[in-house]
């Protein structure tokens, strides 16, 4: 996991390409079809790295967990 700065201790841990597929438990492949989907949580870039705040991606996974209830 990449180090923890000021700036990003406030919004959480980051998650890596691969940790956030494995968060979603599906494959890198899938992963990237799936953040093609409008309500995606944008990526934050860091140092070079494409990461992604582990809070936007749960608020993402309860999103879509309320969407397919209805």
């Amino acid at each position: 996991m990449p180090p923890t700065t000021p700036e990003t201790q406030s919004h959480g841990p980051l998650l890596d390409l691969e940790e956030a597929a494995n968060f979603f438990r599906v494959s890198r492949t899938t992963f990237y079809e799936l953040r093609n989907s409008p309500k995606f949580p944008a990526p934050v870039r860091i140092m070079g790295k494409t990461l992604f705040l582990a809070e936007d991606l749960m608020k993402y996974a309860l999103s879509r967990k309320v969407e397919k209830r209805c």
